[in-house]
């Protein structure tokens, strides 16, 4: 299918898709600890008794005319539509007046002009209209004031930048194979509008068959209602219902939003639960284009001193929902949103102080993971924060209803308990797939962080480039936590390393305590005495920045300098012997001596430039190779990945499994982008010739024609090219030969690996070797990288 939706789409009866899209509350039996509660699960308005007399005392729509040619087609279909608008308008105000309104058990209604959507009006879309871009509906509905029928309400003057008006829109053509492609197109226009919503709805008519579907759009795919046949007068009371479920929302959270942002505002939960943090998105940093998937959009928000009412989130490593104080229940005027963001973390750190600390913001990220990742990042920043080359993890948090459920679209999928989903699957293409994959449950999380930064295509030069992407492998590493429970990130890309606008401070970079743990843990040696003198002498390279040496201490005498040199090679030499006959630990001690040097080489301190960040491709690694997903679990971004993941992502069943050396060349390909797409160059003073050149790297490095590009960055540059893409193109012809080298031998160790351990133990091996070769290539192209040692951070 060659949509975004994938496999994912199923269809309901029409009972169900009124369900879906009513207000609805989690029922008080029910629990709110469960991370995808089905629609069964929720008290839904429409089922309200007052709610069903009111509607089956609705009048009938009008009969639908259907034209064959041209485009007064849509006329018919516009008052067919408008028709039911003024029924369900009509029936709300009754039901308003109604003596049992009162005694609805989910929710009170407001008067008609105070709900969601006033009222609709549906329009034959002017195909000169270029607010749809590509996507032009037959119809589109706008939202109309209540006491001016027929009037759009029209955006505020100081509405935010790249708002859109949420509307429906109706499509029409001959089929659903070509209707769901262009709905899903106007979906992923809404979601970039609003990419906390919930859903996107919009209304599909086949003028062929003379039926309609609502296709509700959501992170998991696709939920459609089954066809409605609009020549039956049973068919088209079916429309006017769901509608009139459509016209019942009240607020924002009936429509799809999260309580606690309005997109411009959000509230975030602190480590005093009774004073949450205001902020307001000040930035959009990143914001992902997609329908189905994780959505992910990341801001920069700044704290401002404001009270605010309670709404309900759940900590990701506190599953119990509690009440904080997250966007006050504004809804953006006339049902407006912007584009929104968030970042990635988890854990309760003084939030509220830090942003008072810090005018310049904090970061926050949203996405929408699925079930396997359900608390990934959380769990990833939370064993490896504060460390080198990883970010500061302030908060993560699951989103959550009013009514304390989680914010899921677990109500748009099929129930529980049905192995095979076959009576709900979809095929709008006719391409039945015996092995489709099951219902993409997703909820949303938000994550916050403590450092802004920018991408690598901002590096100053190719000193900076060379050094930061030293610095995220660094980072890479910490989040490997060998020896401990650490994860392999499995998606480094040009976005997913930061570069602080100014570099922060970490605790220095050491992998001492965490290869002697493998060993002693392995092997239950006790600490002798030498190996405790060895920790004491190491403490301050595993210490804050304020514990490490001024730089001019580093300064000693001969005597004080070999002594150190001494210390070094004694806790190698004695963490070796301690290794035994045991080949693999041997190894990772050897690897890890290796790394050590070739940082002591280039002076490391605590001054970090650059942080790798989001956790939510990454998998466990205790766990690596005794969960068999991890095995042909082929994701991420195609043009960071080596080429061995490129050849196994075109599989249908891969037996490939993602290892180090892969992330390895994706911080190479990583390097050549930030470099070739670097704006710092002045295109005035390269010739003609030499910015085509560019022009066409770049455009090569985005598509398959990627290795032709490197050939050429690699090669012989134009004199006149970038200083920094002459900069690194010889550390890209060594570091790219190092790599082949390494990725064979990877092989052949893995390949004789017979064990979990011994295979977790050959992906630590490498993980370090390949950082120590970088390091060392900086080090042995100093000159032609312009890095002066003394100077070195």
């Amino acid at each position: 299918m060659a949509v975004d939706v994938g496999d994912q789409p199923w269809e309901f009866d029409v009972c169900n898709i009124m369900r879906m899209l009513s207000p609805k509350s989690l029922r008080p039996e029910c629990d709110q600890t469960e991370p995808y509660p089905a629609l069964d699960s929720f008290r839904c308005l429409v089922d309200d008794r007052a709610v069903r007399t009111a509607m089956d005392a609705m009048p009938m729509p009008t009969k639908i005319q259907f034209a064959t040619i041209g485009r007064p087609r849509y006329d018919p279909l516009c008052a067919f539509f408008n028709s039911c608008v003024n029924n369900c308008d009509a029936g709300y105000d009754a039901l308003l007046r109604s003596d049992r309104a009162s005694d609805l058990g989910t929710s009170i209604l407001r008067p008609r002009k105070e709900r969601w959507w006033p009222s609709l009006l549906f329009s034959v879309c002017d195909p000169r209209d270029s607010a749809y871009g590509t996507v032009q509906p037959a119809l589109v509905a706008r939202a109309a004031a209540a006491d001016a029928p027929g009037e759009p309400i029209s955006s505020p003057p100081q509405a935010a930048r790249h708002t859109m008006l949420i509307t429906l829109a109706a499509l029409a053509k001959g089929g659903w194979g070509g209707i769901v492609p262009l709905a899903e197109r106007y979906a992923r226009m809404q979601f970039d509008a609003a990419p906390l919503r919930l859903f996107s709805l919009v209304i599909g008519v086949n003028c062929k068959t003379h039926t309609l579907r609502f296709l509700i759009f959501h992170r998991g795919g696709l939920t459609a209602s089954r066809e409605i046949e609009l020549d039956e007068q049973e068919g088209r009371c079916a429309v006017q219902q769901v509608l009139f479920a459509i016209l019942l929302w009240q607020k924002a959270e009936d429509a799809g939003f999260p309580s606690f942002t309005n997109g411009v505002e959000w509230v975030i939960p602190s480590d005093d639960p009774a004073r949450p943090v205001h902020v307001d998105a000040d930035e959009v940093l990143f914001q992902s284009s997609s329908v189905r998937g994780r959505g992910t959009v990341v801001l920069r928000v700044l704290p401002r001193e404001e009270e605010c009412d309670l709404v309900h989130i759940r900590h990701l490593l506190n599953r119990k929902p509690s009440l904080c104080k997250p966007t006050a229940q504004q809804r953006p005027p006339h049902g407006l949103v912007s584009p929104l963001a968030a970042c990635d973390l988890e854990q309760l750190t003084v939030f509220t102080r830090f942003s008072q600390q810090n005018p310049r913001g904090v970061v926050l990220k949203s996405s929408w993971p699925d079930r396997k990742k359900l608390r990934i990042e959380a769990e990833v920043y939370a064993s490896c924060n504060g460390q080198f080359g990883v970010p500061d993890h302030l908060l993560s948090f699951e989103a959550c209803r009013s009514d304390g459920a989680a914010y899921s679209n677990s109500i748009f999928l099929p129930p529980k308990g049905n192995t095979t989903f076959a009576s709900y699957r979809w095929y709008p293409f006719d391409e039945h797939d015996s092995a489709a994959s099951p219902p993409d449950h997703r909820t949303l999380q938000v994550t916050v962080i403590a450092d802004k930064g920018e991408s690598l295509e901002h590096c100053e030069s190719a000193k900076d480039l060379s050094m930061c992407v030293l610095h995220a492998q660094l980072g890479w590493l910490s989040m490997m936590s060998i020896g401990g429970k650490g994860y392999l990130h499995r998606d480094v890309s040009i976005g997913n390393v930061v570069r602080p606008i100014v570099p922060v401070q970490r605790r220095a970079f050491t992998s001492r305590r965490g290869v002697e743990e493998l060993v002693k843990g392995l092997h239950h040696i006790k600490h002798s005495a030498s190996s405790e003198a060895i920790e004491s002498n190491n403490e301050g390279a595993q210490g804050s920045h304020a514990d490490r040496p001024a730089k001019d201490e580093h300064d000693r005498s001969g005597a004080e300098g070999a002594k150190r040199h001494s210390d070094k090679e004694g806790f190698w030499t004695n963490l070796g012997g301690a290794a035994g006959h045991n080949p693999y630990l041997k190894n990772i001690v050897n690897a890890a001596q290796r790394l050590e040097k070739a940082l002591d080489k280039l002076g490391l301190s605590t001054e970090c430039r650059a942080l790798l960040i989001d956790g939510e491709c990454a998998g466990f690694l205790p766990e690596y190779f005794v969960d068999p997903p991890h095995a042909g679990n082929v994701f991420g971004t195609p043009e960071f990945m080596s080429q061995p993941l490129v050849a196994a992502l075109g599989k249908v069943h891969s037996t490939y499994v993602r290892n180090p050396v892969d992330d390895l060349n994706s911080f190479m390909w990583t390097t050549v982008w930030g470099a070739v797409f670097n704006p710092r160059a002045d295109a005035s003073q390269r010739s003609a010739a030499a910015q085509e050149t560019l022009e066409q790297w770049q455009k090569m490095l985005k598509t398959h024609e990627r290795l032709s590009a490197l050939s050429e960055i690699e090669g012989r540059v134009p004199r006149d090219s970038s200083p920094i893409v002459k900069g690194i193109s010889s550390l890209i012809r060594i570091w790219r030969r190092e790599l082949e080298d390494l990725e064979v031998k990877f092989g052949y160790a893995f390949e004789d690996a017979l064990t979990a351990d011994q295979r977790l133990h050959v992906f630590y091996q490498f993980a370090l070797e390949g950082v120590a070769l970088y390091a060392e290539l900086l080090h042995e192209l100093r000159g032609t990288l312009g890095l002066k040692m003394e100077v070195l951070q």
